[in-house]
């Protein structure tokens, strides 16, 4: 019989713990700074993890939840602590990036959180942050002592720049420059990133790329420059910012056309106009 007791009594007190850090998740999930204090003060177990492997202090930086994030740590939450695909805190906080979750990052940072952890499919917080666009938090991260991830090295670096310079988006081309890709790098017609993003007419990459060291003047395979690509489009934003850094009007490809006559040959009648007052001089 008092085996008997004692059993119920330990079976009672297992039960009472599974509920108590079951809030725990919960509150962290929702939010709920109410429920996650009075678990913490019922001694519900901070590493206590989900199906997913997450901790409640993972689960708060995921939802965003600044104050459970510190209220978890001041208790003695473990900072470092991976959940099943080995995001740890500052990984799931970096890879959102804006708002409460970047101020989350800067809590972990503060409480010292491992910078350079990285989850099974290799990615950092910085890398995490960075690849969704949140270039900015990469600044924080590296300035914290965050590692450069050699992610994308040497002629993987110089693809993706040329990738996302054709696809126009400027978020990525920033992000690719952590990575020191070869400006004028080319692809296997010999266009560079900077034919790309004037063929697309973006400016503000047309204008990273130039200061980031792109030979405003080089030819492709077929003789065309970035200038001749953005005229035959009509680009005259784009044009702008090729000529700003001087680039050669006058130039030809490898059947003597000039910027002046792709534009002529495409229908670009103002953009040749344009281009030809500027070749008179």
């Amino acid at each position: 019989m008092r085996f008997f007791l004692l059993y119920v009594l330990i079976g009672a007190v297992s039960f009472l713990y599974a509920g108590v850090n079951e809030d725990l998740l919960q509150g962290a999930s929702e939010g709920n700074m109410a429920l996650v204090k009075r678990s913490i003060e019922q001694r519900a177990e901070l590493e206590i993890k989900n199906a997913d492997g997450e901790t409640a202090l993972i689960i708060a930086a995921w939802y965003g939840s600044p104050e459970i994030v510190t209220l978890l740590l001041e208790n003695g939450a473990n900072i470092n602590a991976q959940d099943n695909a080995g995001y740890t805190a500052i990984a799931k906080a970096s890879s959102l990036g804006v708002g409460r979750h970047y101020e989350i990052v800067e809590i972990l940072i503060q409480a010292c959180a491992n910078l350079n952890l990285k989850t099974k499919e290799g990615k950092s917080p910085f890398l995490l942050a960075v690849l969704n666009g949140h270039v900015e938090l990469g600044n924080v991260l590296k300035r914290a002592g965050a590692k450069e991830d050699p992610y994308f090295l040497g002629k993987a670096a110089d693809n993706e720049l040329l990738l996302a310079s054709s696809l126009g988006d400027l978020q990525r081309v920033k992000y690719v420059f952590f990575f020191k890709p070869n400006a004028n790098a080319t692809d296997g017609i010999g266009q560079t990133a900077l034919m790309h993003a004037a063929r697309s007419g973006n400016r503000e990459i047309l204008s990273l790329l130039l200061k980031a060291g792109a030979n405003v003047d080089t030819k492709d395979k077929s003789g065309k420059t970035a200038l001749m690509l953005a005229a035959r489009r009509g680009h005259k934003q784009a044009l702008s910012v090729l000529l700003d850094f001087d680039a050669d009007v006058d130039i030809e490809d490898n059947d003597h056309f000039t910027a002046i006559t792709w534009a002529e040959r495409f229908g670009q009648a103002e953009i040749a106009d344009y281009l030809r007052r500027l070749s008179d001089k």
